[in-house]
């Protein structure tokens, strides 16, 4: 009979500790989601009081994941090594089946030498038989213990896979929910290209307004501007304008004009520009423009895996390039 080293039962213990922990973290996990379905779906209280609780259940998720990414981690570990004990059980076994089956070669020589040489001594051959029979059931058992320990380290293999796969998971929710909060910039690359671009006539004035008290907003808002600068755009107003939307906020980045119909040929510029260098710039109408005019809106950032807002009118050319579902804000 094969008995369980105290290795083995404390590592079982260790990683059923490390999988409540994992438990655990899922729980908060399904906390936080259900927090950020009450902000973003719901109309709970007042908007304020959504969007804090969209940022809690935000950084509750983020902390949930890391510590149920990190139990992943050890429970793997600690998987990893029983399975090393085990396969060091499984070839002692082994060791011992070769060393019984060694006894019982040694045990049927002695025996037929026995046989041979002194047949008289029957008391000596019942003992050698006696010693074969001994070893024979060694043998089995010996065979018994490797095959649990076989069939005990198929278990722990499997249960390795599943918590790879549950840590390959675990890892993509977490790139999803950094790529979610990852403001809004223009690389230097997109620098460039758009300088290069808007260069070019047609150009002239243009406003860019974004969301009073949003941040990430104000500041993609103002590399919109140093672009335009650079390139020899005059921006309205002296700079970035900030301003309140009833009766909620723009979402996305988008370019509004007076007429959809016969748009100023540098509005349409700026959206290809922007669009070039994987910067999807939306364009609707807005009566209360002058026909020239050309207003930029950056609105809250978009979630993830959203569809930048909630417009999506034509804005044609006359060159007939149209600019088709393309959406920013809502007004």
């Amino acid at each position: 009979m094969l008995l369980t080293p105290p290795d083995v039962s404390s590592l079982d213990d260790l990683l059923g500790r490390w999988e409540l922990v994992e438990y655990v973290g899922e729980a908060f996990v399904i906390i936080g989601c259900v927090g950020e379905f009450f902000a973003d779906f719901t109309k709970l209280r007042t908007e304020e009081w959504r969007h804090r609780l969209g940022r809690l259940s935000l950084l509750l998720l983020i902390s949930a994941l890391a510590v149920e990414l990190v139990a992943i981690v050890r429970t793997n570990s600690l998987s990893g090594k029983e399975i090393a004990l085990l396969n060091g059980i499984s070839a002692d076994a082994r060791l011992r089946a070769a060393n019984a089956e060694s006894q019982v070669a040694e045990a049927k020589a002695t025996a037929e030498s026995a046989k041979v040489t002194a047949k008289g001594f029957e008391s000596k051959i019942a003992e050698s038989n006696a010693r074969v029979k001994t070893a024979e059931a060694r043998i089995a058992s010996a065979d018994a213990s490797s095959n649990d320990a076989v069939a005990r380290v198929a278990a722990a293999e499997l249960q390795v896979a599943a918590q790879r796969e549950r840590a390959a998971k675990a890892e993509k929710d977490l790139l999803e929910v950094q790529e979610k909060i990852k403001p809004r910039r223009i690389t230097p690359e997109q620098r460039d290209q758009l300088v290069m671009f808007l260069s070019q006539p047609p150009r002239g004035k243009v406003d860019i307004m974004c969301v009073l008290g949003d941040g990430e907003g104000l500041a993609f808002a103002e590399e919109v501007g140093q672009v335009l600068k650079a390139s020899g755009w005059e921006i309205g107003s002296g700079g970035v304008s900030q301003g309140a939307f009833a009766p909620s906020n723009p979402v996305g980045f988008g370019v509004l004009v007076h007429s959809s119909q016969s748009p100023p040929p540098r509005a349409i510029s700026l959206i290809h520009a922007f669009r070039s260098v994987g910067l999807p710039l939306g364009g609707s109408e807005k009566k209360e423009l002058d026909a020239d005019a050309v207003q930029i809106i950056v609105g809250n950032k978009p979630q993830a895996h959203a569809n930048n807002g909630d417009l999506s009118r034509r804005l044609i050319a006359a060159s007939e390039v149209a600019v088709r579902n393309v959406s920013y804000c809502r007004k």
